[in-house]
């Protein structure tokens, strides 16, 4: 009886200090995101951009905010700006496709994420979510809100805290060393998982926006060949494979989360 009273009273003070431990990590790396998201930038171009926006001047921001870009290519401040005055230009694929550059450097801006909402609410494909997709925003919601950098951190930092607890553990010889090193190892496969899932739907060049009205996608790459079927501006692709024919003729193979597959000119898809 004393012993399973032992080993009761042992497991508590274990989950305890589990929980404390995650929490305090959780809480050390949300301190860090605070301050790694980018700032708005004070470039004067940036600046000529918003006050041609808020001056209702749409096509002027678009000047500026990609006179920004062609300096700081990867400020998601511009991007996210850009995007909205091809909004108000009614150019859908061009706002789609700069949202989805934003958002690999501001996960966590609420003003894009409603707008891109907003955008997709208008746009005419409504191409299905892959199986990727469905992980992001279900089992592993919150790496929604992480950068790739971000993602490289966490688990950097998770792995210091795995081997220097696996290492405190042993050095300690207490109870249920086997057991906390298990659970905490299933963390770190988890998150690590998270990243990697992250990394695959991110990684450069895998996809790319279709930008004009609509775009026939012709099976192989050829004007003469058959079209398979029809895409609109905004709709989402993933990029697979290129053939360059010079600088007068490119095209790219996409496909879509339902298998279809087919060849576009590179002109009309916008990679992210």
């Amino acid at each position: 009886m004393f012993a399973i009273h032992r080993f009761f009273r042992s497991t508590h003070v274990f989950m305890h200090r589990t929980i404390t431990f995650i929490f305090l990590l959780l809480l050390f790396f949300s301190s860090l995101l605070s301050f790694a998201q980018d700032q708005p930038s004070i470039d004067p171009a940036f600046e000529a951009g918003k006050t041609a926006y808020f001056a209702n001047d749409y096509a002027q921001a678009v000047v500026q905010f990609e006179k920004v870009l062609r300096d700081h290519p990867d400020n998601g401040y511009a991007q996210y700006n850009l995007g909205n005055a091809f909004f108000k230009l009614g150019e859908l694929g061009k706002a789609r496709l700069y949202y989805e550059k934003a958002v690999l450097r501001l996960p966590r801006f609420q003003d894009l994420q409603i707008n891109s909402d907003l955008l997709k609410q208008k746009l005419t494909d409504a191409v299905e979510k892959s199986f990727g997709d469905y992980l992001s925003g279900t089992f592993y919601f919150w790496i929604g809100y992480l950068t790739m950098s971000e993602g490289r951190i966490l688990v950097i930092l998770l792995s210091i805290g795995l081997w220097g607890y696996c290492v405190f553990r042993i050095l300690r010889r207490q109870q249920l060393v086997v057991t906390s090193t298990a659970i905490v190892l299933l963390i770190f496969v988890y998150l690590s998982l998270g990243c990697f899932i992250k990394y695959h739907l991110e990684k450069p060049l895998a996809y790319g926006v279709i930008l004009p009205k609509s775009s026939d996608v012709r099976a192989s790459y050829q004007e003469k060949d058959q079209v398979l079927f029809t895409l609109h501006e905004g709709a989402k692709v993933r990029l697979i494979d290129h053939q360059d024919f010079g600088d007068a003729e490119k095209w790219v193979k996409i496909s879509l989360p339902q298998g279809q597959k087919g060849w576009v000119k590179a002109q009309e898809v916008g990679e992210i």
